[in-house]
């Protein structure tokens, strides 16, 4: 499974993917740490501002863009 981490245009795209890194990375060890789940691998992706879901242009819209999806691979 991948995590994948955004987050939303404020401050520079570096610190934005730094973020979204540690974002996706908290997920993933959460997710390590549950025992139903100890069969699973995950891998973590920060993608930083790119792929937004709203509109950057207001505070509703970056809060929504602050997130993590979680890809689950069909068999």
């Amino acid at each position: 499974m991948e995590v994948r981490g955004y987050t939303d245009n404020l401050g520079s795209a570096q610190h934005g993917l730094e973020l979204s890194k540690d974002r996706a990375n908290a997920v993933k060890v959460l997710f390590a740490k549950n025992p139903s789940l100890t069969r699973s691998t995950f891998t973590a992706n920060g993608l930083g501002e790119v792929q937004p879901i709203a509109d950057n242009g207001n505070e509703t819209g970056r809060q929504k863009n602050r997130r993590v999806e979680i890809t689950v691979p069909t068999r």
